[in-house]
């Protein structure tokens, strides 16, 4: 029983760290002085991406 209670104890807490941490990052990002982007430039990035992906997928040995 006392392992079962230390491992659920354990389980909080690293929820609990991993919560702060996200939290953390939000902040973070909500005062980040940056200028936010624009639609355009988000979807030109994603679109990159997205074909970097597909090309590295390619190009892996089978």
């Amino acid at each position: 029983m006392r392992d079962a209670v230390r491992i659920w104890q354990r389980q909080r807490l690293e929820d609990a760290e991993r919560l702060a941490a996200i939290r953390a990052r939000v902040r973070r990002s909500l005062h980040d002085p940056r200028s936010d982007l624009e639609d355009e430039d988000v979807e030109a990035r994603l679109q990159a991406l997205f074909a970097d992906t597909a090309k590295a997928r390619r190009d892996a040995p089978a």
